[in-house]
């Protein structure tokens, strides 16, 4: 049987309510140099895209994201069930040709599906999608601290507010599983409860709703601001009160900003250059961003403008206040990151590279957006090197 056929077949129910037979299936395959895009047409979809689909089906659902993976459990049922009759392409039971072992692992699959595994989807998709917009912005490469501070801060309150109205919150999702449970023929259902209970807890729960209620959404809502608590706590923050000598952000808070300011640099008093000149200096520098935005000049709202933008002889303390703000990631994601490129870089075809070479690979890989020009390198590297080099053209030089 045709790989493309059979997937034709166990998505015959599921395609798009427009009828122009799409495949709703994926968006974008990326692996390395090759780009995939298995969203396409009936007469789009060959067999080479569908096989390269399986061999790479683990990188594939790990770029989907929660909304995506809920959309796909319907799909995904049943063409695991599809294969667990042994069906053809003609709908035929047992007409198909799936081997033992493939049916095998499908009925073993389908048997894990159970109506818990259902709500925990929903329920978990749900509460981390709060997460994402916090989770953007201290994974992205310009990590900006405080916007992560008000991102936390609003993450947190969303999570305290679903957790006093947990009620409410709760029965709506537990009704869009119990919809999603109906379309896979899956009865609402909770476990067991015995006397004597070993490996959990017996959740006293009278509806599978409120059990499930007691079980995971106010056990992983508790479990997730506990998270949020011991990593990022309040004194935590203290660093984050130096952004207020951003232009943009002092210029906001005209009156408040010196204090965090003084908090701030109470906490790195060793690093500063000049701390009894700090409070003129301080003024000196509000009033110079007030005049440029009175002349309605570019207000720098990031620290890397700012650093461009400030005079290291005329304001030291300002300097350094900058540079330690500039060094202070809201997470280890960008170290981590810069970990992460070795295996690229430091392989066992380059077991002898040194120290020097091996950081100007590590600063070319992470700043791949800046342009080089070629012409400039070969040259820069015969000047230093003339010895190893000999840049003559052996074509027309007369020796």
């Amino acid at each position: 049987m045709a790989i493309q056929e059979l997937v034709k077949h166990s998505f015959r129910d599921h395609l798009d309510p427009s009828g122009a037979s799409r495949l709703n299936f994926y968006r974008t395959v990326s692996s390395g140099s090759l780009a995939l895009t298995l969203a396409c047409s009936w007469s789009e979809l060959t067999d080479d895209k569908l096989k390269y689909l399986y061999k790479n089906r683990m990188k594939v659902f790990m770029r989907l994201d929660e909304d995506r993976i809920v959309e796909l459990l319907v799909p995904v049922l049943s063409t695991l069930e599809d294969v667990q009759l042994n069906m053809d392409k003609n709908g035929v039971v047992h007409a198909g040709t799936w081997n033992p072992k493939s049916r095998k692992d499908a009925g073993s699959l389908l048997n894990t599906v159970t109506f818990g595994f259902i709500v925990t989807l929903v329920i978990v998709k749900y509460i981390l999608n709060f997460t994402r917009p916090a989770t953007v912005t201290l994974q992205s490469e310009e990590m900006d601290i405080l916007k992560a501070e008000q991102e936390i801060d609003t993450l947190r309150n969303a999570l305290k507010d679903m957790q006093t109205n947990i009620k409410g919150h709760h029965h709506r999702l537990f009704e869009e599983a119990v919809q999603l449970a109906e379309k896979v023929g899956i009865q609402p259902s909770r476990s067991r409860i015995v006397q004597r209970q070993i490996f959990r807890s017996n959740y006293p729960a009278s509806t599978p709703e409120a059990y499930y209620r007691i079980h995971l959404t106010q056990v992983f809502l508790d479990h997730s601001l506990q998270k949020l608590q011991s990593r990022f706590p309040p004194e935590a923050y203290v660093c984050f009160k130096g952004f207020s000598i951003v232009p943009s952000v002092l210029l906001k808070a005209p009156s408040t900003w010196k204090a965090q300011i003084q908090e701030f640099c109470h906490h790195y008093a060793r690093d500063l250059p000049n701390v009894v000149g700090l409070p003129a200096e301080l003024d000196l520098w509000q009033r110079i961003w007030t005049e440029k935005k009175a002349k309605a000049e570019d207000i720098p709202e990031k620290i890397a403008s700012t650093l461009k933008s400030v005079d290291p002889a005329s304001f030291p303390d300002v300097f350094t206040i900058l540079q330690i703000l500039a060094t202070i990631p809201g997470t280890s994601c960008s170290c981590e990151r810069s970990i992460s490129c070795l295996r690229y870089l430091k392989n066992y075809l380059r077991g002898t590279m040194g120290e020097e070479r091996l950081n100007g690979l590590a600063i070319m890989h992470a700043h791949r957006d800046i342009p080089l020009d070629l012409d400039e390198i070969i040259d820069l590297f015969a000047s230093l090197h003339p010895r190893r080099m000999r840049m003559a053209n052996i074509l027309c030089s007369d020796d």
